[in-house]
C-alpha cells in the first residue's frame, strides 16, 4: 500500500494523531488534482509535471499563458480535455514503471486495486463565471472513483 501526505483545502491535514495521509482512490486524486492544479515547467527537476492548463512552460521552454478566464469555445474544451489525459496516461505510465520496480525490489506491488488507474471513463467542463468546474471519472483497479477539481484565473 502507497500513502501521501493528504491536502485538504491547499494545505496539510493534520488530525489527532499527526499529519493525515491519503491512501487508495483518494491518494489517486490527490495525486493526479496536484499535477492539473501545478503549472507546467515550475519543477525543475520535473520538467514535465504539471499541466498547461493554467499556464506555464511547456517541455520546448515556451511559456504558455492560461486557458482559464479565456474564451469559452470548443478549442479551449479540447485542449483542457487532452491535457488532462496526457496527465492521466503520463500518472500510469508512472504506476507501471513503479509496479514493474516494486516487483524487482520486493517481490510484489506496494500499489493497491483502488489507487491503480484503469482508464479515465469521461471529462466533464463545467464554466462557472470566470472559472472551470472539471469532473473526471476514473476507472481503477477496483471500480470508478470521480474527480472535480475548479479551476480558477
Amino acid at each position: 500500500m502507497s500513502w501521501s501526505l493528504q491536502i485538504t483545502n491547499g494545505d496539510l491535514s493534520y488530525g489527532t494523531n499527526g499529519l493525515n495521509t491519503a491512501t487508495g482512490s483518494s491518494k489517486l486524486v490527490q495525486d493526479l488534482t496536484c499535477c492539473i492544479l501545478e503549472p507546467m515547467g515550475t519543477d525543475e527537476l520535473h520538467p514535465e509535471f504539471g499541466s498547461l492548463i493554467e499556464g506555464g512552460i511547456d517541455p520546448n521552454g515556451n511559456v504558455q499563458p492560461s486557458l482559464i478566464g479565456g474564451p469559452n469555445d470548443q478549442t479551449s474544451a479540447t485542449f483542457i480535455q487532452a491535457e488532462i489525459q496526457r496527465i492521466c496516461t503520463n500518472h500510469q505510465r508512472r504506476q507501471i514503471q513503479r509496479n514493474q520496480n516494486d516487483l524487482a525490489v520486493y517481490g510484489t506491488s506496494t500499489l493497491t486495486a483502488s489507487e491503480i488507474l484503469l482508464e479515465v471513463s469521461n471529462i466533464d467542463l463545467q464554466p462557472i463565471e470566470t472559472a472551470l468546474m472539471v469532473g473526471i471519472t476514473l476507472s481503477v483497479g477496483n471500480g470508478q472513483t470521480t474527480l472535480s477539481t475548479l479551476l480558477t484565473p
